[in-house]
């Protein structure tokens, strides 16, 4: 029977929580974002772990049901999975120099989302730092090691990844075309059961000079405008 921890498993769900932590940092909803960008994280991590030998998921802790499965001694898998958290994970691939050590504030950086997450699971947190950067940093480390691409995993937010990743622009320059990426994402999400090109004419219409709201109400906006 084929393990369901594999690494197309574990990659597959490393990109749609991405896609989700995204969505919630565009949505302003930190916690969740956290939350999302956590699981990941772990995913990922874990995946790239598979790809070595899927042994290195097993926890050292006196119990060899999943150290047989993984090894392929067993046909069965046990009846609970259960294999290594983030933080044994990141732990692992920092011993094979995947991701930073420690004391580099990169890797404090990391630490700080893993707890973070793990708080938000379990407590909730208010007023957390944006950890928006180290997560697509981290991400960005993990795709090379695995030798995937970048676009595949991001898809629809791979422009803001790489906003977000350019070194050279400076921190506002960066938080303005974050934004609009992000509020660009928003319209195309809300609106997206439109008729096709009805976005596009309205992104039009609103970018036309000379353009009117006349009225905005939770269900609709009318705007008014000169057009051909």
């Amino acid at each position: 029977m084929e393990s369901p921890v594999t690494f197309d498993r574990l990659y597959e769900g490393a990109k749609r929580f991405a896609r989700l932590a995204m969505e919630a940092h565009a949505e302003e909803d930190q916690e969740v974002f956290l939350l999302h960008a956590g699981v990941s994280v772990e995913r990922l991590a874990k995946a790239a772990l598979v790809l070595v030998h899927p042994t290195l998921l097993t926890e050292v802790n006196g119990k060899d049901d999943m150290l047989l499965h993984f090894a392929g001694a067993v046909s069965e898998p046990p009846a609970r999975l259960r294999t290594i958290g983030a933080s044994t994970a990141i732990g692992r691939l920092r011993k094979m120099d995947v991701l930073p050590q420690k004391p580099k504030s990169e890797a404090a950086d990391l630490d700080g989302l893993i707890e973070l997450r793990n708080g938000v699971a379990h407590l909730g947190a208010e007023d957390v730092e944006d950890y928006l950067g180290v997560f697509t940093a981290t991400v960005e480390k993990l795709l090379r090691h695995v030798r995937q691409d970048r676009g595949a995993f991001w898809e629809s937010w791979s422009e803001t990844v790489q906003v977000i990743l350019d070194d050279r622009a400076d921190r506002l320059q960066k938080t303005v075309r974050l934004r609009m990426d992000q509020a660009r994402h928003r319209f195309r999400t809300r609106f997206a059961d439109l008729p096709e090109g009805a976005v596009d004419g309205l992104e039009q219409a609103v970018s036309e000079r000379g353009l009117i709201v006349v009225e905005v109400g939770p269900e609709k906006a009318l705007f008014q405008t000169l057009s051909q």
